[in-house]
């Protein structure tokens, strides 16, 4: 099983994220954060196989954040999903 850690602050966005990757029956999602010092603290203590970063999180932005998760974690995915103009 893949622990999955998903970042994002928009709200829909990250909810439809989880619920399609929640279809995938080797991944499973442990945690969702909405900024990037919540996502350094949360990968720290959860320790995810997997991290999907928005590179535009409040706080530390999805860069910051990843350069500081690399420094206690060699697993991380920088994911820049562009969301402009879309609706969901």
């Amino acid at each position: 099983m893949v622990k999955v850690l998903v970042g994002d602050d928009f709200e829909r966005w990250c909810r439809l994220i989880c619920s399609m990757l929640k279809k995938l029956e080797e991944l499973q999602i442990v945690g969702e954060v909405s900024d990037g010092l919540e996502a350094v603290q949360r990968a720290r203590e959860l320790q995810p196989d997997l991290i999907l970063l928005d590179v535009g999180l409040p706080g530390i932005n999805g860069i910051e954040a990843a350069k500081r998760i690399l420094e206690f974690s060699t697993r991380l995915l920088m994911a820049n999903i562009q969301k402009i103009g879309m609706r969901i």
